[in-house]
């Protein structure tokens, strides 16, 4: 959301400091494991319990060899996805930037703090989308654009539904989406929905401005997508 990005971007250029990673995560090369367990087999360098959020460990990574097998590694991955930390990273890009344009960058503001995981590793929960303005598509036509896309089923099994599939709420009832064209591994669903379907065909072309499109993110239950919905000030919950 580009007013958050702005805000955060002005914090950050008061503090100096990014407080907190970025969250990273990615389909490890060859199902490989990065190569840090000679380091994590030495006691930490740092160690402390916080009470609420567990035992935090650090170890410093300088030896040559170290350093080398992990830039090897990770030079293997194809890519990474920001699993949480979006307006963190847009708005370190922006400050960065800006202080470029000034001749004032420092050097160190060009890099950010990230936290980085394996997919397999990584505990990923869902962030919904809410929709409205769809006035023009009730009835038959609101049918029609998704059957462009997936095969609909009413009725949903379990929540969160499976991965490659899509839930949406509307008025009363839930249905699944199937996609008629199957999607790939490193598809992502959220994506596929913003390029397919909410750009092309409802016009919802920069997802950070549009008040038709609402997210609701987090360990939330099905119940509290459908108060969203029956609440009147949404018509679709996905």
């Amino acid at each position: 959301l580009e007013d958050r990005e702005a805000q955060l971007s002005a914090y950050l250029g008061q503090l100096n400091l990014n407080a907190e990673p970025v969250y990273l995560t990615y389909v490890s090369p060859g199902g490989k494991k990065p190569p840090t367990q000679r380091v994590l087999s030495k006691a930490p360098e740092v160690q402390f319990t916080m009470e609420g959020f567990g035992t935090h460990e650090l170890w410093r990574i300088d030896h040559p060899k170290d350093i080398a097998s992990i830039e090897q590694y990770f030079s293997e991955v194809a890519c990474f996805y920001i699993a949480d930390g979006h307006h963190r990273m847009a708005s370190s890009f922006r400050l960065a930037e800006e202080r470029k344009a000034q001749g004032k960058s420092t050097g160190a503001d060009q890099y950010l703090l990230c936290a980085v995981f394996p997919e397999e590793e990584a505990g990923l929960l869902p962030f919904h989308r809410l929709l409205r303005g769809l006035d023009a598509l009730e009835g038959e036509g609101f049918w029609n654009l998704w059957n462009r896309y997936f095969h609909i089923t009413q009725g949903l099994a379990t929540f969160p539904p499976p991965q490659g599939e899509l839930a949406m709420f509307v008025k009363d009832s839930w249905y699944i989406l199937r996609p008629k064209e199957a999607w790939g591994l490193l598809d992502i669903a959220s994506e596929k929905l913003q390029n397919e379907v909410l750009g092309p065909d409802l016009g919802i072309e920069d997802p950070r401005k549009d008040d038709r499109l609402g997210f609701l993110g987090g360990d939330i239950s099905r119940q509290s997508l459908e108060a969203k919905v029956k609440g009147g000030k949404w018509q679709v919950a996905i």
